[in-house]
């Protein structure tokens, strides 16, 4: 409840702030994998400005995917990822609008050759530029998004 209830007033700030519309959602999610909760649930979704990308294997309920398709469709390409995509970051890029007013994605070098092509195609359509950044560097862009995917990694 205490989730819901943060998600719910960020979203609200976020609205006020941008002047778009911004929606909580509440997902029962899993890492199919394990069976167990993921970690954090920023694993499984990253949402970009023009596209989402998605490892829908980790909202668990069916009927919570289909409604989360449905909004999110009306202002985003979805680009569906595979769990191992997932795993290697995809999810976690940034991007950021250029000078000349394309896209420009921040993703990591690994994260970029762990994509399947079909995957690629759809994701680097929305770009004018991509750029393979360190994991240092991305960690010093994007703060602790990028914690957030390499903390269950078993050393």
């Amino acid at each position: 409840y205490q989730r819901r209830v943060h998600g719910t007033a960020l979203c609200a700030e976020m609205t006020k702030i941008s002047g778009k519309t911004y929606t909580p959602y509440l997902i029962e999610s899993v890492d199919p994998k394990s069976g167990k909760p993921p970690f954090h649930t920023t694993c499984f979704f990253g949402i970009l400005t023009k596209l989402v990308l998605v490892d829908w294997s980790g909202v668990a309920q069916q009927k919570q995917r289909d409604e989360m398709k449905a909004d999110l469709s009306q202002n985003f390409d979805i680009v569906e990822v595979n769990y191992e995509e997932m795993w290697a970051g995809l999810t976690l890029g940034m991007d950021f609008t250029l000078p000349s007013g394309g896209l420009c994605l921040l993703m990591g070098k690994l994260t970029r050759e762990a994509m399947r092509p079909e995957t690629a195609a759809k994701v680097e359509k929305h770009f004018e530029k991509i750029v393979e950044v360190d994991l240092a560097t991305n960690m010093e862009v994007g703060g602790s998004a990028i914690e957030c995917l390499i903390q269950p990694v078993a050393l």
